[in-house]
């Protein structure tokens, strides 16, 4: 398994062909709502298996915080260690950026693996895209 900074505009496209299985055609989010501002100016890193690209994730800082989003990892890759090796080294990015606190807005069936990885709910259950989410944090 390889972690990967993107780095050219063609690694990024491999990122987000995987955001688009996932979210787009597996869970049914509106195309436009998947590509945002922030994909500019995020890190976005990639996990491979194989040399294949099986996930993806970015982060951001807003002062001292960072924003872990768009995580997604393949469906047959799921359980495979992938999306913990990409939150830890998205994690690891967060602390170069200097973050002193780490959030993310987890899909509500994804809370147990952050929990894992350190994070803690705060706030209501919210709609995102009709999908069911809860902001968690970690302090670093």
């Amino acid at each position: 398994m390889e972690i990967k900074r993107v780095s050219s505009p063609e690694e990024f496209e491999l990122a987000f062909d995987i955001r688009l299985k996932v979210f787009v055609e597996e869970q049914h989010v509106p195309l436009s709502e998947e590509l945002d501002d922030y994909d500019k100016e995020a890190l976005h890193i990639l996990v491979l298996t194989d040399g294949l690209p099986v996930g993806c994730g970015r982060v951001y800082l807003r002062d001292d915080t960072a924003k872990l989003g768009r995580i997604a990892v393949l469906k047959e890759y799921r359980g495979s260690g992938a999306g913990f090796r990409l939150c830890e080294e998205l994690i690891s990015a967060a602390i170069e950026m200097g973050a002193k606190t780490l959030i993310l807005d987890a899909q509500t069936q994804a809370v147990g693996f952050y929990k894992k990885l350190g994070f803690k709910e705060e706030g209501e259950i919210f709609l995102d895209a009709g999908i069911d989410h809860i902001r968690m944090r970690r302090e670093i």
